[in-house]
């Protein structure tokens, strides 16, 4: 039963990590407060950053690079996205 515990808390790590989000692994029912304290803190001071990507894009993964000049920032953002190959690019000879 921990061993599954263990796995499935570094599964939810691992999606946080590479989806640019976090986990909160409150240990007490106490605790609680807590971990709801720091989402809405995090919802009111969030940012959200769309793009187009370009025409050219070719089916696979695609990295994105987000930063900050500001200091004592803290950044999070998933690694890139995942574009697949549609019929309309098919159609554009993409």
């Amino acid at each position: 039963m921990q061993k599954d515990l263990v796995a499935g808390e570094e599964s939810l790590r691992d999606l946080a990590e590479r989806t640019g989000g976090r986990v909160l692994f409150p240990e007490r029912g106490k605790d609680l407060s807590k971990a709801y304290d720091d989402v809405a803190e995090e919802l009111r001071a969030r940012y959200v950053l769309g793009f187009y990507e370009p025409e050219s894009a070719k089916p696979g993964f695609h990295a994105l690079v987000v930063g900050t000049r500001r200091p004592g920032v803290e950044l999070r953002a998933r690694a890139g996205y995942y574009h697949a190959f549609s019929a309309d690019a098919a159609a554009a000879g993409r």
